[in-house]
């Protein structure tokens, strides 16, 4: 162990072996459910500076927290930058849409939710959300259509009776 110890301190590997320890931990918080510790995690993730597959991910699950502290512009940009880093990432089109409905900007929101629908037809929860939407628009025939193809599209979107 000292011998390995000895050679990753006189190679420089040893900050990296850190480093990778600690975007283990990172992504475990990124994970999270408590918004203040998934966005540290997330941050974390993304000023590390690697453009891993998954940083997509941690801007998606950053803006998601975001937006759940209804801070829709910060919520927004992450959801931009999951989307530059993936642009077939239905779940961030539809993140973002409810962040722009959540501003009061309808016409981008419904946008986003005919993108993520559009990545992936049977995304029950676009549909349903985009149902809300248009509900909301008093367009409640395009509303029920909208909930009609969520439910024929995908899992249960209501809780399971106990």
């Amino acid at each position: 162990m000292r011998r390995f110890l000895l050679a990753a301190i006189l190679t420089g590997a040893l900050p990296h072996v850190v480093v990778a320890q600690g975007l283990t931990q990172q992504w475990e918080w990124c994970r999270g459910h408590d918004p203040q510790v998934l966005i540290h995690g997330c941050s974390a993730i993304i000023r590390s500076g690697r453009e891993t597959p998954d940083i997509a991910r941690a801007f998606f699950n950053r803006g998601r927290a975001y937006f759940d502290m209804a801070q829709y512009d910060l919520a927004v940009r992450d959801f931009d930058s999951a989307i530059r880093f993936d642009p077939n990432y239905p779940e961030a089109y539809n993140g973002r849409a409810l962040a722009y409905a959540g501003k009061g900007e309808s016409d981008r929101a419904m946008q986003d939710f005919g993108q993520a629908i559009q990545l992936d037809p049977n995304y029950a929860i676009a549909l349903y959300n985009r149902g809300i939407l248009l509900k909301n628009l008093g367009r409640d025939q395009e509303a029920a259509e909208s909930f009609a193809k969520a439910k024929d599209s995908g899992p249960r979107l209501t809780p399971a009776k106990e």
